[in-house]
């Protein structure tokens, strides 16, 4: 049997397992969790069946890390440890741990961050990736400039992807509509 993990609109994130525990999969198998919240990224430790990690169920784009037997929590938000930098943050904290090394996370606000050790130790591996003018972006067509829905940009990662042939690769992308490539996880390049 696998888990499945997913963040529901207005209904929290859970954890369904593949084999329900009564033959069928039902309502009763489900697991409620409160890292993901609603809107969240979910990334299950690879080495560690049961311990999850994402965003904080409070809105505030915090990276925490869940136990789903006990509901047992940790803050172990990177941004901690630099509270005099105006870190920016969207809904959804992008977090991911790399196929190539099951012990590496990233989670990014406008750089990417990298932890080792289950978030006791972060470090910077990229330049902030965000546009320093936050207007509308030139890569955007007309049809997508004339719907103006209103949605704010923040200057954020809001999406990355570390590679599956190459550990120290990093694939991320902005609010902005930039494509970014991290090699050796420590410099960056647009695509």
């Amino acid at each position: 049997p696998f888990n499945v993990y997913g963040a529901q609109q207005d209904s929290g994130a859970d954890l369904q397992s593949s084999q329900g525990r009564y033959g069928t999969i039902s309502n009763q198998d489900f697991r409620p969790l409160d890292v993901g919240g609603e809107s969240g990224t979910l990334a299950p430790d690879p080495r560690h069946p049961g311990l999850i990690y994402g965003n904080s169920s409070d809105g505030n784009s915090t990276a925490v890390r869940e136990i789903a037997a006990t509901g047992w929590e940790q803050n172990i938000d990177p941004v901690l440890t630099s509270p005099q930098t105006l870190w920016r943050a969207t809904w959804t904290l992008p977090i991911a741990f790399s196929p190539m090394d099951r012990t590496t996370l990233y989670v990014a606000r406008q750089k990417i961050f990298r932890t080792r050790n289950g978030g006791r130790n972060w470090q910077i591996v990229s330049p902030d990736l965000s546009r320093p003018d936050e207007g509308t972006p030139s890569n955007l067509d007309p049809a997508t400039l004339a719907d103006n829905n209103d949605v704010s940009r923040h200057g954020v990662v809001y999406a990355i992807a570390p590679s599956p042939l190459r550990a120290d690769v990093v694939w991320a992308g902005t609010d902005d509509g930039s494509i970014w490539i991290s090699h050796n996880a420590s410099t960056s390049s647009a695509g």
